[in-house]
């Protein structure tokens, strides 16, 4: 949270080391998920989908669905972001299996900002300003300034591709 992202990486890596040394599965789930978002802070977007498809391992052994989601989700997201289409689809449809099962905006926030990011890659914009604002409305709800202002910069992004520069600017203040 402080933005000191080699200690963050040193940490994590030390902390999948414990885990794995005691076969703690939900452990290791977590630390690959926060991992992964240290990469995607650093746009290291190789590396971000290394470590969500390792959560995603690891919450298959215990059949966690909200993690599974989660991390289906923000791998597909950013799979989109790289022009990774296909793979990012089938991992989007992954989250569909899931859906039902979802207890927390947060997971919620991570779905709809994938399926954001799908309709932007496919040039289609007002339904990706449909999905960010959904996963934007989700993110007040979750009351975490990280996702308000995410969602914010990716609807203000969305406002100028549609030349809404006056509704681009209302979110760009928010972010």
């Amino acid at each position: 949270l402080i933005n000191d992202l080699d200690n963050a990486q040193n940490y994590y890596n030390r902390s999948i080391e414990i885990y794995e040394k005691y076969k703690d599965s939900t452990g290791l789930v977590l630390v690959y998920f926060n991992l992964a978002f240290v990469f995607i802070d650093m746009q290291e977007w190789e590396k971000a989908i290394e470590y969500l498809k390792k959560s995603i391992a690891s919450a298959k052994q215990n059949r966690k669905s909200a993690d599974l989601l989660s991390s289906y989700a923000r791998a597909a997201a950013i799979c989109f972001k790289i022009k990774k289409i296909k793979e990012g689809e089938v991992l989007l449809e992954e989250c569909n299996s899931f859906l039902s099962l979802i207890e927390l905006d947060l997971d919620r926030i991570y779905y709809h900002n994938a399926y954001g990011e799908y309709y932007y890659a496919k040039g289609k914009m007002e339904a990706a300003l449909h999905s960010h604002r959904t996963a934007y409305k989700y993110s007040l709800l979750w009351k975490d300034p990280y996702y308000i202002a995410d969602e914010a910069l990716d609807i203000g992004r969305l406002y100028m591709k549609l030349s809404k520069v006056d509704s681009a600017e209302v979110f760009f203040r928010i972010a």
